[in-house]
């Protein structure tokens, strides 16, 4: 499921996606936690959860270096 961000507020997302969102918030900086999109947080909450063992393999410019920031 996608979800549509307008003027910082999340209107729609996925079970996963809020729980991703609920957890990182108690391990990440408030701004780089809102610079990341929803699909983006999964993933690194997926990377987190196998202790940093994991693989970014996403398309090029859906912003695989924050995300490994995150990490």
């Amino acid at each position: 499921q996608l979800s549509i961000q307008t003027d910082g507020e999340r209107l729609a997302e996925s079970e996963s996606q809020k729980q991703a969102h609920d957890k990182l918030g108690k391990l990440l900086p408030r701004r780089l936690l809102e610079a990341l999109a929803p699909f983006q947080r999964e993933g690194v909450s997926i990377v987190v959860d196998r202790e940093g063992r994991g693989l970014i393999a996403d398309e090029m410019g859906l912003g695989k270096t924050i995300q490994a920031i995150a990490v």
